[in-house]
């Protein structure tokens, strides 16, 4: 017997619930989750941090149990307002530490002393946060680890 199936176009992922037979046949403990049957190129569950890929079974979301098509749903959706708060919470705090290396920037320009200007820029793939001369540890905005920002050699 073969489970509902949704699929959730936002977040790119199509999902099944597990039936008993499905369990069974697959050797699942029980019938909790969601197995995932297809996900999109381009969107976020291709993304996900571990990798979703067909044949994996979503138990959690964002610490909420899936047992249901629905249940994932409003946890997806709980989940992406949580996502959404942190993205705008991250390019607010980006955008202020950025307002001082402009302003730094531009007295730089007008005074022509642009020597004094730093050589090398570290810049967090997560938020966006930038680093002059040296990547730190982690970044002090989303605690990505400096190991992971691109390095730029120009203003």
């Amino acid at each position: 017997s073969i489970g509902k199936e949704d699929e959730f176009r936002d977040l790119g992922v199509t999902l099944q619930e597990i039936t008993g037979p499905m369990a069974v046949e697959r050797q699942y403990p029980d019938r909790i989750g969601l197995v995932v049957t297809g996900v999109r190129a381009g969107h976020a569950m291709e993304s996900a941090h571990p990798p979703v890929a067909d044949g994996d079974v979503v138990f959690r979301v964002d610490g909420s149990p899936i047992t249901s098509l629905e249940s994932f749903s409003k946890a997806a959706a709980a989940a992406g307002n949580y996502q959404s708060t942190i993205s705008l919470t991250y390019a607010q705090k980006t955008e202020k530490r950025h307002e001082g290396m402009y302003a730094h920037a531009l007295a730089a320009l007008d005074g022509h002393t642009l020597p004094t200007m730093p050589t090398a820029y570290f810049i967090c793939p997560t938020c966006g946060n930038t680093y002059e001369n040296k990547a730190p540890d982690r970044c002090g905005i989303s605690l990505t680890t400096g190991a992971l920002f691109p390095k730029s050699n120009t203003l």
